[in-house]
C-alpha cells in the first residue's frame, strides 16, 4: 500500500472479502456477521481507515433537495 491511509478497497483486498461486505461491516448492518464485522473494524483500526466524507455529504444533501 502506497498511500498513508487505507481505502475500503485495501480493507477488502487484504480481508479477502468485497468492497461491498467492508461497506456493510463499517455500517453495522445486520446482514453481516458480528465476526466479520469484527475483522474489519480491526483492519480499519490497525491501518487507520478514514472514511472519505464527502460523497455521503452530497447523496445526503440530494436526498434533501429533491427527496
Amino acid at each position: 500500500m502506497s498511500r498513508n491511509k487505507a481505502s475500503i478497497s485495501d480493507l477488502a483486498r487484504q480481508l479477502g472479502v468485497s468492497v461491498s461486505t467492508v461497506s456493510r461491516a463499517l455500517s453495522d448492518k445486520a446482514s453481516i456477521s458480528d465476526a466479520t464485522k469484527k475483522k474489519v473494524w480491526k483492519l480499519a483500526k490497525e491501518l487507520h481507515y478514514q472514511p472519505i466524507i464527502w460523497p455521503l455529504d452530497c447523496a445526503r444533501a440530494a436526498a434533501i433537495c429533491w427527496g
